[in-house]
């Protein structure tokens, strides 16, 4: 395990610019945020690795910033952005807006990340609308896994933890849409018909 030297993070709090801090590799998240400026009073969660980074609860503030420690909460260092998510925010909304940029910025060689994406978006965009089913959890399982495993690089590969984290932390998110309700009472409908491909679970 790599140990030792200082690690640069990009703080993030709504609309304000992003803030530079450096700390000690491994630094809790909590301790970033203070030296950022950032509050996590009545946040939501905790965007953490960038783009392609998993969605962590606000109660997991004191996770240190390892590889090691960021992986078992389910997201990557990646880019060293952390971002906290206001309390408004609905996850699947969140969630859906980043594949839609993934999907903007995949170098397109490879069909998991090219497709996967997409779909992950289009799929997501259905259950924020409150068209989904029940076994679009079981699809976006199936999509994540994809991304993982068959990807040719990290951008790919990482993007999984996205769907992983939102289902791990905030699976009632996606059980309300799946009911016909937003749970922060936040999306608009985007869609009037699913989003669907002939095969899928």
């Amino acid at each position: 395990a790599f140990a030792g030297g200082t690690k640069i993070f990009a703080v993030r709090s709504g609309d304000r610019e992003s803030e530079l801090v450096e700390v000690p590799y491994g630094a809790p998240l909590q301790e970033i945020l203070r030296r950022g400026g950032v509050a996590l009073d009545g946040s939501r969660g905790i965007h953490v690795g960038g783009p392609t980074g998993g969605v962590l609860p606000a109660s997991a503030a004191g996770t240190a910033t390892t590889f090691e420690a960021l992986a078992e909460a389910g997201t990557i260092l990646g880019s060293a952005q952390v971002r906290v998510l206001p309390a408004p925010t609905c996850m699947v909304h969140f969630a859906a807006s980043l594949f839609g940029y993934l999907e903007r910025e995949t170098c397109g060689i490879c069909v998991p990340c090219r497709v996967g994406t997409k779909r992950i978006g289009g799929v997501l965009e259905s259950v924020y609308s409150n068209i989904g089913r029940q076994d679009d959890v079981a699809w976006l399982d199936e999509l994540a896994a994809h991304l993982h495993d068959f990807s040719l690089c990290g951008f790919g590969i990482t993007a999984a933890s996205i769907i992983r984290t939102v289902e791990r932390y905030f699976g009632d998110d996606l059980k309300a849409h799946l009911a016909g309700r937003c749970p922060t009472d936040t999306c608009a409908p985007v869609r009037q018909r699913r989003y669907e491909t002939m095969k899928q679970p």
